[in-house]
């Protein structure tokens, strides 16, 4: 068992090299952030303890970044300068400027979700299922897989994490009618904002397997500039054509081509 002096230690050192080698997650402008779950993946590192105490020595910045839907906060850790001093005075290393984070969120951040690695599986696996257009049909349409089917393309995949997609509307569920259906049976098929859903990064520590991934929801497709003059142009009825601009008057108060007036007080220049 390690001492919890030496946890300290050990998380400051880990934290130091992530912000060094800006390796972590990156978020309010810097890299080097790391969830509690990760932390705690190296072996005799249960930190219930050890992380609230170096983030009230101002050792370790904190950032929560749940979702809304997420009622318990989540929260990633990055080494402060006044921890980064304090484990180089320690070890007598040479100073290194660790960039400082923004004050706020950005707006990558924002749209930034840290699901559990086994609910981006679970999501791809229904994405894939979409995309099949001889797969198995059920309610009239291909793309809806039973649980027990999405474990067996995710085995890690488990009931609460397709909840969490759930949560977040990347997928719908559907329960069939029948009498031989068992109660709790499901039936799930990705949503078009599941479509959306983009993996930003992956991150791990170690040898271990990644506890969260980085996904984003890109931005809803703006109709193509094409698609929106055909709309318009069926706005305009057969029998109703699109109104003809009246030939522009001349100076004599006649159509044709002549040049018009010159604005008064402005002297034409003839180069000379």
């Amino acid at each position: 068992m390690i001492h919890r002096h030496l946890k300290r230690i050990a998380v400051l050192i880990l934290l130091h090299h992530e912000a060094y080698s800006q390796t972590g997650w990156r978020r309010r402008g810097v890299a080097g952030w790391r969830f509690r779950e990760e932390l705690e993946s190296v072996p005799d590192m249960k930190l219930p303890e050890v992380l609230p105490y170096l983030t009230g020595r101002g050792w370790l910045d904190r950032v929560d970044v749940r979702e809304p839907s997420r009622g318990k906060p989540l929260w990633i850790y990055r080494i402060s300068q006044r921890g980064a001093r304090v484990i180089e005075n320690l070890h007598g290393w040479g100073y290194y400027e660790i960039p400082e984070p923004w004050g706020f969120d950005t707006t990558d951040d924002l749209r930034a979700l840290y699901p559990p690695a086994e609910a981006w599986q679970a999501l791809s696996v229904l994405r894939r299922q979409a995309g099949l257009s001889k797969g198995v049909r059920r309610f009239g349409v291909p793309g809806w897989m039973s649980a027990a089917e999405v474990r067996r393309a995710a085995p890690q995949a488990l009931p609460k994490h397709l909840a969490w997609l759930l949560d977040q509307r990347l997928i719908e569920r559907r329960r069939p009618t029948g009498e031989r259906i068992p109660a709790g049976a499901w039936f799930y098929r990705i949503t078009a904002l599941g479509m959306r859903a983009e993996l930003v990064e992956v991150s791990g520590i170690q040898t271990s397997p990644p506890r969260f991934v980085h996904m984003q929801i890109r931005e809803a497709q703006a109709p193509a500039k094409r698609d929106v003059e055909a709309a318009l142009r069926s706005l305009i009825a057969p029998d109703h054509p699109a109104p003809v601009m009246p030939p522009m008057q001349t100076s004599s108060g006649r159509a044709g081509s002549d040049p018009p007036p010159e604005a008064p007080g402005i002297a034409a220049e003839d180069g000379s």
